[in-house]
């Protein structure tokens, strides 16, 4: 990633924060090609547009089958702030050559059991930050799954694939049992 065929800032990866181990901040810190700038325009739509090939890359807790992204509660307790989330992979929708990627684990680990964080379903009271048809590619240490353009059984199909290895025929089957 160059970024040098960018309309704006050429040539430097804008950011709003970090967080982080102390080599990042090393890696960060006096580095031309890392620009920090304010919400109010890493955000701005008009900036995000004029982007050449944008990538927005996003972290997340969970999905499920239908691609419907949770970022910020584990349950109902709440965690983080979605952010600008949902206004980014909306920027990166806005075009074929723009694409957004979630990131997130596979799994986590809960009382020493393995828990995917792909679901069948969202249980209830999930608070979903992207909805399905604004998903782009999901990604976890397990595999990518690109969603653009995939229909609903596609779609969980994909996702069922990219699940921690221990959970992935359990969403294989869930995917094929919802007769989508």
């Amino acid at each position: 990633m160059t970024n040098w065929r960018e309309a704006i800032l050429p040539g430097i990866s804008v950011t709003t924060f970090a967080l982080g181990l102390h080599e990042m901040f090393e890696f960060l810190r006096q580095n031309p090609t890392v620009g920090f700038a304010p919400v109010s325009f890493v955000n701005d739509p008009a900036v995000v547009a004029s982007g050449n090939r944008f990538v927005s890359v996003n972290s997340a807790r969970k999905a499920d089958l239908h691609g419907q992204i949770v970022t910020d509660t584990i349950g109902p307790p709440q965690y983080s702030g979605a952010g600008g989330h949902e206004g980014f992979l909306a920027e990166a929708s806005l075009s074929l050559e723009h694409t957004s990627l979630i990131c997130r684990p596979a799994a986590a680990t809960v009382d020493g059991e393995t828990k995917s964080r792909v679901t069948r379903s969202l249980a209830s009271p999930s608070a979903v930050a992207t909805p399905r048809h604004l998903t782009g590619v999901d990604v976890t240490e397990s595999g990518c799954a690109d969603l653009r353009g995939l229909a609903t059984k596609e779609r969980a199909h994909a996702l069922a694939l990219i699940a921690h290895p221990q959970c992935r025929d359990e969403l294989v089957d869930a995917a094929e049992s919802l007769g989508l």
